[in-house]
């Protein structure tokens, strides 16, 4: 029997893209301490949740900036896995950038009752002996020992819908909630601490079908999530078509804010070749959509002006709207930014950052191979994609609303204050399409 890999979980703040960039040049590091970088202690403690009890794994915490208010983000962190009971006496060990706490070939240091390793060193042979002789290993059995066990739905061959909308965040649920009708907050059922929610639809096509649809949301952004939720709802429920539903960033050239687009093929845009002497290399991961609902993009695309109707007479009904006086000064938007509502189709980029400096989508799509069809940038779509492959699940699509261009705007309050309407663009989307063109496909009669 192979020796299972243990994996090294780094946990540090998702503002500080340049540790996790120097952490995947380290290659010795790489190889023996196996690290996964995670940007939220939610993403660890779901992949947590869901391990088996053999789970073997090393936890460091990346010491990390210091937010306005003053507190270490590495102390958030801290606080963060001491609430929940399985971690609240474990040891935990921190790694950090600060040269000044250590002497020359000093690889760690105790500080204020805590064990810091220098980064400094991280490639080192002998700092990495060190670091795995001093940083405990932990299985999922021993830490939940003890604890009270949570009993699993059994619901998967009890409950069967035609859809599932898979939202990330609480305006994406809400703009779901104010489409669909469903209301409140207790949802009708809670699988492994996921809430699932549930509400009808009446089609006008298929002689007025009536579909069964499950809502869901992730809570926390990113692909990992994203991914394991997804596993969840496939493997606990059955179901025919699998709908990941929110706000993207939009490529400038290809869409605006606030309209909807459809990704035909989803591309994970993380992965890289590391090259000696050179620059390190892009390696696409694109996902395709599959052919049946492939063929319903372009229809849908095509039918914009029915689309634009029903997204303005509903935030009409939510009574939302956008204040002239607060976006006036805005370039992000634009005063007839109603007229410029479309549905966009294209190639999705998905991956663990968040789009917010104005040049990294631009970037992604005049260097990609296939850049001049990116529309959108996220960072869900590709674990809920694979999430679906792997569970050989082919019906299933991304539906998005354009928030942003993925550049400063994305810090503005007032369009913070707006993304419900980016999220009603894909919620409005998806019940169009499914009042008038979606179609399940029959199993063919052999």
């Amino acid at each position: 029997m192979e020796n299972q890999t243990i994996l090294t979980f780094v946990i540090t703040d998702p503002s500080d893209g340049s540790f996790t960039e120097d952490l995947y040049t380290a290659r010795n590091f790489l190889n023996e301490t196996h690290p996964v970088v995670l940007h939220e202690f939610n993403h660890f403690y779901t992949i947590f949740k869901f391990a088996d009890k053999g789970f073997k794994f090393r936890i460091v915490i990346h010491a990390g900036l210091t937010d306005r208010g003053g507190k270490n983000t590495g102390e958030q962190i801290l606080g963060e896995f001491r609430s929940k009971e399985e971690f609240k006496s474990i040891e935990m060990n921190f790694v950090t950038r600060k040269p000044d706490w250590f002497g020359e070939n000093i690889f760690s240091i105790n500080k204020d009752g805590k064990r810091y390793f220098n980064l400094k060193y991280f490639n080192r042979e002998d700092f990495i002996k060190e670091f795995l002789e001093a940083v405990p290993v932990f299985t999922k059995e021993d830490l939940i020992k003890g604890l009270p066990i949570q009993s699993k739905a059994q619901v998967k061959d009890e409950k069967q819908f035609d859809v599932a909308i898979i939202s990330v965040i609480p305006k994406e649920l809400e703009a779901l909630k104010t489409t669909f009708g469903f209301g409140g907050d207790e949802p009708f059922i809670n699988v492994n601490g996921i809430k699932i929610w549930k509400s009808k639809l009446i089609q006008d096509i298929n002689s007025g079908r009536e579909l069964n649809i499950l809502h869901t949301m992730i809570g926390s952004a990113g692909n990992v999530s994203s991914s394991l939720v997804t596993h969840i709802i496939l493997q606990n429920f059955k179901i025919k078509l699998a709908i990941l539903c929110g706000i993207a960033a939009g490529n400038k050239a290809k869409t605006k804010v606030y309209s909807a687009v459809l990704g035909d093929k989803i591309v994970y845009y993380e992965n890289q070749k590391l090259i000696l002497n050179a620059d390190p290399k892009l390696r696409i991961d694109p996902i395709p959509i599959d052919v049946h609902r492939g063929r319903d993009i372009p229809h849908l695309a095509s039918d914009s002006e029915n689309w634009k109707t029903k997204f303005l007479n509903a935030l009409t009904r939510a009574n939302i709207s956008i204040s002239v006086e607060e976006t006036k000064d805005k370039s992000w938007i634009t005063s007839n930014w109603q007229e410029e509502l479309k549905i966009g189709e294209g190639v999705i980029v998905s991956g663990e950052k968040l789009f917010a400096d104005g040049s990294t989508l631009e970037k992604l799509a005049e260097e990609n191979t296939i850049g001049k069809y990116i529309i959108a940038g996220e960072m869900e779509g590709y674990g809920f994609a694979r999430a679906c492959i792997e569970d050989s699940h082919k019906e299933w699509l991304v539906v998005r609303g354009i928030s942003d261009y993925g550049g400063p705007e994305k810090s503005d309050d007032v369009n913070d204050n707006y993304q419900i309407i980016a999220a009603m663009a894909a919620s409005t989307l998806v019940e169009h399409y499914l009042k008038s063109s979606y179609t399940e496909i029959q199993p063919s009669k052999k």
